[in-house]
């Protein structure tokens, strides 16, 4: 039996990557339909290089697809690199069909990372509205006129 060995050195120690780690990330608690959302997700650690990929239910997001419609497109979501380290994930209107849960996927070398949010749409809301306003009636003794006030 043959055994070599190396004393140790800084040039023949092993270097492995440092695998993907992602800041966690959640979405505003039942997001009225109608608003921008916006999430990043930002790898706290990593060695490059490294991939971001988003999926909805466990599927991609994808601009390319095999067969129909591409998931972003149909959406209408953007999926924005924003440096070699984030990518963020933009919804410009929000809609009931954006619901569901959301996972950034960061991989490397070294292995492959996940962090899920569950974004939950309530209804339209619409902002208050102020009532009309109603006429103030006056008399001159010779008849009514109504009189509309201004804001």
């Amino acid at each position: 039996m043959v055994k070599c060995s190396l004393p140790p050195s800084p040039s023949n120690r092993l270097s492995l990557p440092v695998p993907p780690r992602i800041a966690p990330f959640d979405f505003r608690k039942n997001a009225a339909e109608g608003i921008r959302v916006q999430v990043s997700c930002v790898l706290e650690q990593v060695d490059l290089p490294v991939s971001i990929t988003w999926l909805k239910d466990g599927q991609p997001l994808s601009s390319h697809h095999a067969h129909g419609t591409p998931t972003l497109a149909r959406l209408g979501l953007e999926v924005r690199m924003l440096d070699k380290y984030s990518s963020g994930l933009v919804i410009p209107r929000l809609q009931a069909a954006h619901a569901g849960n959301y996972t950034c996927q960061a991989t490397n070398a070294a292995r492959m990372a996940t962090h899920t949010a569950a974004l939950a749409v309530s209804g339209n809301v619409a902002p208050p509205r102020a009532a009309p306003p109603r006429p103030a009636w006056c008399s001159s003794g010779r008849g009514a006129a109504a009189l509309h006030r201004t804001q």
